[in-house]
């Protein structure tokens, strides 16, 4: 029982984390990030040792070239953060999360984050961007269901497209 009040309580507070940066940045004057999108990648990959190192996930990255973006580097690590965080948590144990980060055919740089996890169904899919929505197989994990929105709330700002692609039970991909 005190494992359950516990777990409540990371919950809780994550989420408090999540309004309170999405509050802060709403107000956040972007200043432009100009350079490897590996930096926040790496920032973000160590905040997340522990989990990475609990499911013995392999994280395959990619990334060519220097970009500049009209995005702060706190909106972008925050966009990226929750992208990678999401890719961590519904991946299998022992599976891998493939990042990459280049200039696609249109001359837009290209992020894709892709996990091999549980996935989602086309229903879930088109709910995903909804605040507190939470896939139905996902109640077992913790989480708000304020990542994704706050992802979309930050891409739309930024004219950031984002698409998601899933499969239940193959993964999922993610591009930016």
């Amino acid at each position: 029982e005190l494992k359950i009040v516990r777990d409540d309580l990371l919950g809780l507070s994550k989420t408090v984390d999540s309004v309170l940066s999405l509050a802060k940045n709403a107000k956040q004057d972007s200043t432009g990030f100009h350079g490897s999108i590996s930096l926040p990648f790496e920032r973000i990959i160590r905040m997340h040792e522990k989990e990475i190192r609990e499911k013995s996930l392999e994280i395959n990255k990619n990334f060519r070239d220097s970009v500049y973006t009209g995005v702060s580097y706190a909106h972008l690590e925050i966009i990226l953060k929750n992208i990678l965080a999401n890719a961590i948590k519904y991946s299998h144990d022992h599976g891998v999360i493939e990042i990459e980060g280049v200039f696609g055919e249109s001359g837009m740089y290209v992020i894709t984050v892709r996990d091999y996890g549980i996935g989602m169904s086309p229903d879930e899919l088109q709910k995903v961007f909804t605040r507190h929505y939470r896939g139905k197989n996902v109640k077992s994990q913790e989480g708000s269901g304020i990542g994704l929105q706050l992802v979309k709330d930050l891409c739309d700002r930024h004219n950031i497209a984002i698409t998601l692609e899933s499969q239940q039970g193959t993964g999922t991909t993610v591009r930016l």
